[in-house]
């Protein structure tokens, strides 16, 4: 089974909003895949939890990418 990957805000506008992955183990890998750079500002929830670029991957998780939004 693959990862679903949901994106949001100005992501929408790069990538399909919402798309599976096959074969990614991390976080990591998958943004790699979709060749976002590492120091792009993003939040990262898996299975509606915070999570970080090392955090391992399970078919059937759904990880959602949001661009960090910042001000001032």
């Amino acid at each position: 089974m693959p990862v679903h990957v949901r994106v949001s805000g100005s992501l929408k506008e790069q990538i399909s909003p919402d798309f599976t992955l096959d074969g990614v183990r991390s976080v990591g890998e998958a943004v790699a895949q979709l060749s976002l750079p590492e120091d792009m500002g993003l939040v990262i929830i898996v299975n509606g939890k915070l999570a970080q670029w090392q955090t391992e991957l399970q078919d059937g998780d759904v990880l959602l990418l949001a661009p960090v939004v910042a001000g001032g």
